[in-house]
């Protein structure tokens, strides 16, 4: 085999990264208040990462506190993503089977799943066929929650410290993954999803994210998946919402947008801004309401009010790409070719 593209490659990823090293993380961030003191509006503080191979490490939101809703955005393309993760509910979910044909407009979620395969070492269980033995793998996005239990300075140990502070999950196949972690306050914790929806197909070259049911006061998620490469100006964030969270890979690109509803029942079928895209099928769309409890502040109750504690007015906002370090990228390129060979000869199955 010859190495020297991947060796190529490795050097190429290396340089990338310290080309994006050049912005930083004030050093007195530390210092800096989680929230406004005597402020209880509700606030979403969110992290994202890409992988090349489906190796993903993303830091839990710099903002999370104990009793926060943690919600996890996990999208993939051309191959498998989980639909149990161990220590996490299952949220909702859309899988697609191609971009072409009548089954591009099909948007199976984890609960149409058919056959699972047994638990991996991490405790995760994947879909085996969907309907009409569909594997779902063209590209999907799945959402996990749960609730954080406890601070990260409380961990005991340096495990449950990174497990605290990190989300890890390696999953199986050489292709690329993406995720986004949201962290939101004054959740209603008994049902924190009010509702959702997905669309696989929404044929506009906007990106047309599906109606969903919501109540004053609620917060609106809307994910877009794109299985081409696509820029922040060609998906702009829908009338009346914000840019939460944006992914750009070599061909792939994710986006999350929220807003704070204001008023009770469906709601519009919000459009992202900008050129879109000429090809109407590439896209895997999720709305979802967050059910939010009241702030509880007589002198501060806006309904329409959330602070994005991690938008570029926040000082300790990361304007930096989010790429991992040099160690990482280089542990993701091996992890890739080892997973090439094992799928080649069968080699450690």
């Amino acid at each position: 085999m010859n190495v020297v593209p991947i060796l190529m490659g490795m050097v190429f990823m290396l340089l990338l990264e310290e080309s994006f090293s050049s912005i930083s993380v004030p050093e007195n961030c530390e210092d800096i208040p989680q929230q406004p003191q005597g402020n209880n509006t509700p606030y979403l503080s969110s992290s994202s990462r890409y992988s090349l191979g489906g190796n993903l490490r993303v830091p839990i939101p710099r903002h999370a506190k104990q009793g926060d809703l943690l919600v996890l955005f996990l999208s993939r393309s051309d191959d498998v993503l989980p639909v149990e993760l161990a220590g996490w509910t299952t949220g909702p979910s859309c899988f697609k089977e191609t971009n072409r044909g009548n089954d591009a407009e099909q948007c199976w979620t984890a609960q149409d799943c058919l056959e699972t395969t047994s638990s991996d070492w991490e405790g995760n269980k994947y879909c085996a066929r969907f309907p009409y033995n569909h594997t779902g793998e063209d590209l999907a996005t799945i959402v996990f929650y749960k609730s954080i239990l406890q601070n990260n300075d409380d961990a005991n140990n340096e495990e449950a410290a990174n497990n605290d502070t990190m989300f890890q999950i390696n999953l199986p196949g050489i292709h690329p993954a993406w995720a986004t972690l949201a962290a939101i306050s004054n959740v209603n914790m008994t049902n924190p999803i009010r509702s959702s929806a997905g669309v696989a197909c929404d044929k506009k070259a906007a990106g047309v994210f599906p109606t969903v049911h919501g109540a004053a006061g609620d917060l609106l998620l809307l994910s877009m998946a794109h299985d081409d490469p696509a820029s922040q100006t060609a998906f702009q964030a829908p009338l009346g919402t914000r840019l939460v969270q944006v992914q750009d890979g070599f061909d792939e690109a994710g986006f999350l947008f929220a807003r704070r509803l204001n008023v009770t029942g469906k709601t519009p079928m919000y459009a992202t801004k900008g050129e879109g895209t000429q090809w109407w099928c590439k896209d895997a769309l999720l709305s979802l309401v967050i059910d939010m409890l009241p702030s509880g502040d007589d002198d501060n109750n806006d309904n329409n009010e959330l602070l994005f504690l991690d938008g570029s007015d926040d000082p300790c906002h990361d304007d930096s790409i989010p790429v991992d370090s040099s160690a990482t990228i280089l542990a993701d390129l091996f992890s890739l070719l080892w997973k090439w060979k094992r799928d080649r000869w069968g080699i450690f199955d």
